[in-house]
């Protein structure tokens, strides 16, 4: 039973990793549909999820309480997010103005 117990803590770093693949797709679905396009949001959003989590992979989980450090982390990717919605403002183009 405890080598169950055991298998069933191993599989949630695969799951994080699988997740992380995830996002990765994304991102690189993202950046091939807009190669020819203006808007770029897409894109700048993606990034920073993918870079939020892959730098999530790197952290230690025995080292301290691993939730308080994934709130670290979406927090701080919280933060970028909306420091990111300030700095890039869509310029929206009005038809037919006079």
């Amino acid at each position: 039973m405890a080598d169950i117990l055991w298998g069933i803590v191993d599989l949630g770093a695969n799951v994080g990793i699988l997740f992380t693949w995830f996002i990765l797709i994304a991102f690189l679905y993202n950046l091939s549909a807009s190669i020819n396009k203006v808007d770029k949001s897409r894109v700048h959003l993606s990034l920073i999820m993918l870079v939020s989590y892959i730098s999530s992979l790197f952290m230690g989980t025995s080292t301290a309480p691993p939730y308080l450090n994934y709130f670290y982390y979406d927090f701080v990717t919280i933060a970028i997010l909306l420091l990111w919605l300030f700095a890039y403002k869509k310029q929206y183009q009005l038809l037919f103005t006079t």
